[in-house]
């Protein structure tokens, strides 16, 4: 039998995890996953820059740009010049969008915390301690 790599059954779970996400979403709030994910990141953060929102999203300043208008169309987020730096785009949610932000993390949770809830032998408080502790640490040390 081959060897079980953490790196690999992590990626297996979280690929796992992201398409039942976008199946989930799609089907109750007409949203991707990965639209999710933006609107989750301005929700945590508040109002960022182009290119702190990119940082945060793990993608390029040019694919933020391109799909800002989608969620700016549905009035979801807003965009704004920096007063200070007019150079400066800076996107938040709109009052819509931080309420869809809320109800779909809250559905998600609670679809995801339901269906592993039945999983045997997995004690749920100390994965996420543990799963936030190495999510700290691995950032706090990566490579630049």
């Amino acid at each position: 039998m081959a060897e079980q790599r953490i790196s690999f059954m992590l990626n297996s779970l979280v690929r796992v995890m992201n398409g039942q996400a976008d199946a989930l979403l799609r089907a109750e709030y007409s949203i991707t996953y990965s639209q999710f994910v933006f609107l989750q990141r301005l929700s945590e953060s508040g109002q960022l820059d182009i290119t702190r929102l990119a940082q945060a999203l793990g993608v390029s300043k040019a694919a933020v740009s391109k799909r800002i208008e989608w969620f700016v169309e549905r009035a979801l987020v807003r965009v704004d010049q920096d007063p200070t730096n007019a150079k400066r785009v800076l996107v938040s949610l709109t009052a819509q969008g931080a309420d869809l932000s809320k109800k779909s993390g809250d559905y998600l949770e609670r679809r995801f915390l339901g269906a592993v809830a039945a999983a045997p032998g997995v004690d749920f408080a100390a994965l996420g301690d543990t799963l936030a502790t190495l999510t700290a640490h691995m950032e706090k040390n990566k490579k630049r």
